[in-house]
């Protein structure tokens, strides 16, 4: 529970305000009640951002002075914004894990703020390692396709597959490298 407003209203205002015996203990508790629900909804929500609150003073005259009217005290909210962003990470990391996907396919880091080296190769090796790992479910999955060919006489020749495109490649892989060794021979 987070609780984001202390009201402190004097105990004597409900008497004072409806006092004996006008008024029932359960008519001054039902106003109480209903009170306490107001102040909800008037400091609860968007639209009251920024409202004003006025309240009453009371003249004591037994003690000759004025009592202070209600008073709303902020309590300083210790969780703030970010409070629940490492439990978020955490649990959005254990949800993929679930489904067997690497958090740095999707772009996640490592729950407490670790972000990997960020070199790229993380990201090859799991991209690898899912496409090993989804072998079973696309065949499973292309199982229809194959009855589809048989049932209407195609063409045994005829294959369905996936394509798994490599657009990860390594410097050493990469057709275009230009070896700076060489290079710097011609010139």
């Amino acid at each position: 529970m987070t609780i984001k407003y202390h009201i402190e209203i004097l105990d004597d205002y409900f008497m004072n305000r409806y006092p004996s015996p006008d008024y029932t203990r359960e008519q001054r508790e039902s106003a109480r009640t209903k009170v306490l629900s107001e102040m909800n909804d008037f400091l609860s929500d968007v639209e009251n951002t920024g409202k004003a609150f006025l309240t009453f003073t009371f003249f004591n005259k037994f003690k000759g002075e004025y009592l202070a009217g209600w008073k709303i005290n902020v309590i300083d909210n210790k969780l703030k914004d970010d409070a629940y962003l490492p439990d978020s990470q955490a649990a959005n990391s254990e949800i993929l894990f679930a489904i067997g996907v690497d958090p740095c396919l999707v772009g996640s880091g490592l729950p407490g703020g670790n972000l990997g080296a960020g070199s790229g190769s993380d990201k090859r090796e799991a991209f690898w390692q899912l496409n090993a790992e989804m072998g079973i479910y696309r065949q499973i999955s292309l199982e229809p396709l194959y009855f589809i060919r048989d049932f209407n006489k195609w063409s045994p020749d005829i294959e369905f597959d996936y394509v798994t495109v490599d657009t990860s490649q390594t410097m050493q892989d990469h057709p275009t490298k230009i070896d700076k060794r060489i290079d710097k021979n011609i010139a």
